[in-house]
């Protein structure tokens, strides 16, 4: 018995003669040559556009609470020395003994030993007997 190949016909390769072939066609083509894309597209920019106003009015409405929940004292980037306080966003004309540096009654501290006013660089919290007090750099400076 031998087996013989028998030559196909073009007409069987054609399309047209009803057979049906498997085509898979991904989402990312249609989204690329389908008719609807500028819909499909603009459905997109819609939704993310709404995805991101949503977080940023989130995100404002809770540093809205956090600011008036909190009494705390903003930093600001004011320098220490010369010209205004670091902690508020006040600049105030209390300067301090030392350096004259102008910061605001918040944050002055007094020294226990003379009594004058100074800032937070120039006063220093040292123990005087079982309690802290609070000494500026000139009155620790005599003291040795």
């Amino acid at each position: 018995m031998s087996v013989t190949a028998r030559k196909r016909l073009f007409s069987e390769l054609d399309f047209e003669n009803g057979r049906q072939f498997k085509v898979r066609i991904r989402e990312k083509e249609l989204n690329e040559k389908s008719v609807l894309r500028e819909a499909k597209m603009n459905k997109i920019y819609e939704k993310t556009r709404a995805i991101l106003f949503a977080g940023a009015n989130s995100l404002n409405s809770n540093n809205l609470k956090k600011n008036e929940n909190s009494s705390d004292i903003k930093k600001s980037s004011l320098p220490s020395h010369g010209s205004g306080c670091r902690r508020c966003s006040q600049i105030t004309l209390e300067k301090c003994y030392y350096c004259e540096s102008r910061i605001c009654s918040l944050c002055l501290v007094n020294c226990e030993v003379c009594d004058n006013y100074y800032c937070s660089s120039c006063c220093l919290s040292t123990f005087c007997g079982s309690s802290e007090c609070s000494t500026c750099l000139d009155c620790l400076n005599r003291k040795n």
